[in-house]
């Protein structure tokens, strides 16, 4: 079995065992659409509270929908499901390489139907974005969130493959909590992250959307598939 029948391999059986987790992912990325499109809608003056909110949400949260919500993804801590998951692997004629690849496909499936689906709905439902940007801007503004979310959750990936599950938990706090500070630095500063991503490109800055393309790349490549395999290899179970 080479790499990449491996890879489909990981990611069909992932899939077939995860799929209400996977509607789970879908449904979750609907539900943001509902919670997060007042606060696009929202006076420019007024960018505090409600776009720092919605700057913690992209920031932290959206990445998180490359991953199954199933109930395995909440007993880490206890049980360790990613290290016997991967023991069980190790155990067949597959590559360590496919293991990467696998669960960087498994990503891809989740993360970029869920980026289609929240960017589509909220364009729709929200009557100030048709007005404030032109769908060319609107999508490149898309992509530069969905290039940023993949490079994220490859991180998120490379930790949950390498690490315990109590320390991969601790790891995802500490994350988390940086991005609180994240985006309460950018309200201190009077900054709206999302909403100036946006503006930026709509003005003409297409190339922020190239740096999340090169930032996603070179995150997948190098942490998400290349120090993973060099990890997984040496790693014991």
């Amino acid at each position: 079995m080479n790499k990449w029948q491996g890879a489909w391999h990981i990611a069909r059986h992932e899939l077939a065992r995860g799929k209400i987790g996977s509607i789970i992912t879908v449904l979750f990325s609907a539900y943001l659409v509902f919670t997060t499109f007042p606060l696009y809608d929202i006076p420019a003056e007024q960018p505090e509270l409600s776009r720092n909110v919605l700057d913690f949400i992209l920031l932290a949260v959206f990445p998180v929908l490359g991953f199954s919500f199933n109930r395995s993804t909440f007993r880490y801590w206890r049980e360790d499901i990613c290290t016997h998951s991967l023991a069980q692997w190790r155990t067949m004629p597959i590559p360590v390489e496919s293991i990467a690849l696998g669960r960087l496909l498994m990503l891809a499936i989740h993360l970029v139907p869920a980026a289609v689906l929240y960017f589509t709905a909220l364009y729709f439902a929200v009557p100030g974005l048709k007005e404030a940007y032109d769908v060319g801007p609107y999508i490149l503004g898309a992509l530069f969130w969905l290039f940023y979310s993949l490079g994220v959750a490859s991180v998120y990936l490379y930790y949950e493959l390498t690490l315990s599950g109590k320390r991969y938990t601790v790891v995802c706090f500490v994350v988390l909590f940086l991005f609180v500070a994240v985006a309460i630095g950018a309200g201190m500063a009077e900054l709206a992250l999302v909403v100036g991503v946006f503006d930026a490109i709509q003005q003409g800055s297409w190339w922020y959307t190239a740096l999340a393309l090169l930032f996603g790349a070179a995150s997948l490549v190098g942490i998400g598939y290349n120090r993973l395999c060099a990890k997984l290899k040496a790693r014991t179970f």
